[in-house]
């Protein structure tokens, strides 16, 4: 086991056909200099932040950029890499999710929007509990801002703290977003409301 950014996660040596964390992370630190600086808060997240990766996991990646224009900006510059890396690394890639590519103020929108029963739009609310899930589970950050770390974790939980109150309220806030389940849970609720 290895410990990087206080996450255990295990490399190729205890998983031979996985590919190392650590390339993983060198690769991604390299694709942060072709960003501007100070711009994005980028984490790997899912397996290999958890240290259950599998010869046949994909390498989750969650990239959060300032403004909406920035993401339209790096949009093809972020797939490129993540299909690169995939390829290099000799994963493959999740097709249907290349990675998360956010802009603060789509997270915000997001999170604005999904906490109330009355849910006008069901994706921006599966959006918030994926990305939100993804910021309060096991995560490496590639990055550090932290002042802009804790605002997210914040309104991750205002969220999550929301919903387990409608959906779960005798079930810890730990087993709430860890459940696979949690948006069709919430789901439900929509529905019967």
């Amino acid at each position: 086991m290895n410990k990087f950014n206080g996450v255990s996660s295990k490399t190729s040596s205890s998983n031979p056909k996985s590919p190392s964390l650590r390339s993983i992370i060198n690769q991604c630190m390299h694709f942060t200099t072709k960003l501007k600086e100070g711009s994005f808060q980028f984490f790997i997240v899912g397996s290999y932040a958890r240290g259950t990766q599998s010869c046949k996991s994909d390498v989750d990646l969650l990239l959060f950029v300032d403004t909406y224009e920035y993401k339209q900006e790096i949009d093809q510059k972020f797939r490129a890499f993540y299909f690169t890396l995939h390829k290099k690394l000799h994963c493959t890639p999740d097709l249907n999710y290349p990675g998360e590519l956010i802009s603060i103020e789509e997270f915000n929108n997001a999170i604005e929007h999904s906490i109330t029963e009355n849910i006008s739009s069901p994706e921006l609310l599966y959006d918030a509990l994926v990305w939100s899930s993804m910021l309060l589970g096991p995560q490496i950050s590639i990055t550090r801002k932290e002042h802009q770390l804790i605002a997210l974790k914040e309104r991750s939980l205002e969220l999550m703290e929301f919903w387990r109150g409608c959906v779960a309220p005798n079930s810890s806030l730990e087993t709430f977003i860890s459940n696979k389940n949690l948006y069709s849970t919430v789901h439900r609720r929509i529905l019967w409301i």
